[in-house]
């Protein structure tokens, strides 16, 4: 799936999508989900990054009158004209993940775009760390997303949205 009919689907069941940031961390923790789609990333100030998606959302997303900025705020992104089209191309592909769709969507559609990031962050560093370093010690984890966002978050944020993506399963 492509991040075109993602952000249809998206925007069809939110309403709205708020800001680049959020579409960013939409797609990284539904591919965390399980969902279709398939964009590297990197650690960025704001969490998980797509260099790819990024150029995607400009070029296809926003060309593609998909998305539409709000009239009243230029980070809000709205349906565009051609949203329904591929709204309903999107839930088609989507055929036997709709459930993970649903699942993010429920755990993540009412979060802020702070609360994505933080979440997402959270999801790559301990990722990373079990890939790289076979480690996925709480404490050591906790640290080096501290390092990443505090005093952005603060380490009870951190520990409450790390102690969820571990009862969600989303982290080991």
């Amino acid at each position: 799936m492509d991040a075109r009919l993602f952000a249809a689907c998206l925007v069809n069941k939110l309403g709205e999508i708020r800001g680049k940031k959020a579409f960013q961390k939409f797609v990284y923790l539904g591919q965390v989900h399980g969902l279709p789609l398939n964009y590297s990333y990197r650690m960025h100030f704001y969490g998980p990054f797509s260099d790819e998606l990024a150029e995607e959302f400009e070029e296809d997303i926003q060309k593609n009158h998909i998305l539409t900025i709000s009239p009243d705020n230029k980070y809000i992104y709205l349906p565009g004209t051609k949203c329904e089209a591929e709204t309903e191309k999107g839930f088609s592909i989507l055929g036997d993940h709709k459930e993970k769709f649903d699942l993010l969507l429920n755990r993540f559609g009412n979060k802020s775009p702070g609360d994505l990031e933080l979440y997402s962050t959270i999801h790559f560093i301990c990722d990373t760390l079990e890939v790289f370093y076979k480690t996925n010690d709480k404490n050591h984890r906790i640290e080096e997303i501290k390092k990443a966002k505090y005093p952005k978050f603060s380490e009870p944020k951190i520990l409450k949205c790390y102690d969820e993506m571990k009862e969600w399963k989303l982290i080991s």
